[in-house]
């Protein structure tokens, strides 16, 4: 009934998994590269106002709020990225209308943004173009002129660091409009991985409050994965080196994805990164990330053999897994959806498998069932975000700014909280492994003193023995008639003894054969035994085959009971072990048990 009910449990998991699956291709598309096709039909249903709209007006804050807002502009899709700074300006632009966030082209194109600045200040204003997105290969920035359009800056992921006009985490390009004045631009972005990209105008106060903010974010992130790799290493190298070595490798793939992901490298001379390499590099080690992360937990939840079923359900994430990182690094646009897809998946069926390995009494399967809960949510619902952002709206609140995309904080949220939970599961086995070390040892103690206890009352009992032998031998001196005849009826008792010993394994060596082999009747034999040791026939022949019995025991000639009752001549196993306790005060088990402990 239980295997029944195991098979139906995994079944109705796989189910779910295949829901999901079915449910989230059909949603594949929103991250797929859009045709040119595609995006020519997007433009002309992007709102109402015609296709043709002149440039959006941006006006220039001159009170706090409003340092940042959606850039109102015009846009135009390069599929091919083919239209450069001249050919632009034959094109025709559609109008942004309500939108913050514009579809991006096929990997190679551009987007180009086509609107105004107007600065109603009495002084000459600099303000910033950004996007809400961090990867960004290139921004050119242009300025419409009677002569056509003049350069004024550059910036993205493939410009130098020292040459980046804007330094600070966000990229970032200057413009400047003379007061009173207004001026038309225009903005190419492309290298972008991501389906929507949303532009910014954003003051130079705020761009520098929110680059702060951003790479104190991302460089806690960046400090906290090499910390609990680092602790992982360390504190549990000794005490739980597998574990230690798979969450470190877990850890060491998140701290390079994060690395290259938030532009740190940028700093470090010819490391321009562009997109084509941050794409596969993070997908890359996301995806070996979620492999670990399945060792990780196999290791952790199947402290003992697992079923077949779950090492079959591990090996299938691990294939597949290998199957879509490999892909996936060969085309991060084409396949990210079904990557993405897995990295949600993954920790699912891990969740599942933790909630089954804490119904079934695994203490720390209940934390490491929070981590993974926490993983995936923060994988769910930041993916989620990525795919479909939400809108934003003007705002002077870095904060403000940041939460206007909170889907995408859950990400980091998941990234410090799964970590922390499963440092509590690692701690909580290391704890119960040492607690039954613990156990163990003051068993084997315990055990110890009863041997030796054992050994003290042996070497009492030999010391009386040899004693009294040595007074019966004085006694026997002094009377010479008594020595004889207690020779006599010592012979007895041995030829008795031996002729037992002779046929100890024969179960049907009874009385009868016993008198006969000793010449006497079975009448003599009772009266003599019961004289010379006080046990009836049968008794004498238990008695000697039970001594027979430990001394098998002692010896450690058989590893089980039943080998010693058979070899001793007893038929029943259960009928040795009840006279062998009335004989010795303990049971057959407990003699092999602390023999075998010295």
């Amino acid at each position: 009934m239980k295997a029944v009910t195991g098979s139906q449990g995994l079944c109705g998991s796989l189910f779910l998994l295949l829901s999901i699956v079915s449910l989230a291709l059909g949603a594949m598309s929103a991250v797929m590269p859009l045709s040119a096709e595609e995006q020519t039909a997007l433009q002309g249903a992007a709102c109402e106002g015609g296709a043709a709209a002149s440039s959006h007006v941006n006006t220039l804050a001159v009170v706090p709020q409003g340092q940042a807002s959606p850039l109102s502009t015009a846009y135009f899709s390069d599929a091919q990225g083919t239209v450069d700074a001249v050919a632009v300006l034959t094109e025709s632009f559609h109008a942004g209308g309500c939108k913050s966030s514009y579809p991006v082209p096929p990997p190679g194109g551009a987007l180009w943004f086509r609107f105004d600045v107007a600065n109603p200040h009495a002084t000459s204003m600099r303000w910033f173009i950004t996007t809400m997105e961090i990867v960004v290969d290139e921004i050119l920035l242009y300025e419409r002129t009677q002569d056509g359009l003049v350069f004024v800056a550059r910036n993205g992921r493939t410009t130098a660091y020292l040459d980046r006009p804007a330094k600070a985490g966000k990229l970032a390009v200057p413009l400047t409009v003379s007061a009173g004045g207004s001026t038309t631009y225009y903005l190419r972005i492309s290298g972008m991985f991501a389906p929507k990209v949303t532009p910014l105008i954003i003051s130079p106060d705020l761009l520098a409050d929110l680059s702060k903010v951003a790479n104190n974010i991302s460089l806690s992130v960046i400090a906290f994965l090499a910390m609990m790799a680092t602790v992982s290493l360390i504190v549990y190298r000794h005490i739980a080196p597998g574990f230690s070595r798979l969450y470190a490798g877990y850890m060491a793939s998140q701290f390079a994805l994060a690395l290259i992901y938030h532009d740190w490298l940028a700093q470090v001379p010819f490391m321009n990164l562009p997109v084509s390499f941050v794409a596969r590099w993070t997908m890359l080690c996301g995806g070996v990330g979620t492999l670990v992360l399945v060792l990780f937990c196999r290791a952790l939840l199947e402290t003992d053999k697992p079923s077949v079923r779950r090492e079959w359900l591990y090996r299938v994430l691990l294939v597949i897994g290998s199957i879509l990182v490999t892909l996936v690094v060969m085309d991060p646009w084409r396949f990210s959806a079904p990557f993405f897809l897995l990295k949600t998946l993954v920790p699912l069926t891990l969740l599942l498998l933790s909630f089954r390995a804490h119904r079934a009494g695994l203490v720390h399967a209940r934390w490491v069932a929070a981590g993974l809960a926490a993983l995936v949510f923060g994988l769910g619902v930041g993916t989620y975000g990525f795919l479909s952002p939400a809108e934003i709206g003007a705002t002077s609140s870095v904060f403000d700014l940041i939460f206007m995309r909170p889907l995408n904080m859950t990400y980091f949220i998941a990234v410090f909280s799964e970590p922390i939970f499963m440092m509590m599961a690692i701690s909580v086995l290391v704890r119960t492994l040492q607690a039954q070390r613990q156990s163990a040892v003051v068993e084997v103690e315990s055990l110890q003193q009863h041997l030796k206890s054992v050994e003290s009352e042996y070497q009492e009992v030999q010391r009386t023995t040899i004693a009294r032998v040595r007074a019966l031998e004085t006694a026997l001196a002094d009377d010479p008639d008594r020595k004889q005849h207690l020779s006599a009826e010592q012979q007895f008792l041995e030829r008795a003894t031996e002729l037992v010993l002779d046929h100890v394994g024969e179960a049907g060596f009874d009385v009868s054969e016993l008198a006969s082999g000793l010449g006497i009747s079975q009448k003599t034999l009772g009266r003599r035994l019961k004289d010379l040791h006080g046990l009836t026939s049968a008794a004498f022949i238990r008695s000697v085959r039970l001594s027979f019995a430990r001394d098998l025991i002692l010896l450690r000639r058989y590893k089980s009971v039943g080998e010693v009752a058979r070899a001793a001549g007893f038929a029943s196993v259960g009928h040795f072990s009840k006279l062998y306790r009335a004989q010795f005060d303990e049971t057959p088990s407990e003699s092999l048990k602390n023999f075998e402990v010295g």
